[in-house]
């Protein structure tokens, strides 16, 4: 059916990434976007030190600044955690 259909390009869409992370525009601090194929979706996500980090697959439709906020939160975990090694 149509959901099987979406995992199947939602998972060519991490091979994708995963073989060459670097072909998507950094859009949002070090945050790549890409396309689902046939479905109105965007796969955000990070490569830093040789390994991909998905931070959200979201309806393309859906307001922008609920993956960047999520972003922002991470950033601030990540010096939270760079505080303490």
């Amino acid at each position: 059916g149509l959901g099987e259909e979406f995992i199947i390009y939602v998972e060519k869409v991490f091979d994708r990434i995963t073989n060459f992370p670097e072909v998507h525009a950094v859009v949002y601090r070090n945050v790549r976007q890409t396309l689902v194929r046939k479905f109105p979706y965007v796969v955000c996500y990070i490569f830093e030190e040789g390994r991909v980090e998905v931070i959200e697959v979201f309806h393309a439709h859906r307001d922008p600044t609920t993956w960047q906020a999520r972003v922002e939160k991470l950033v601030k975990e990540i010096i939270r955690m760079a505080q303490f090694r």
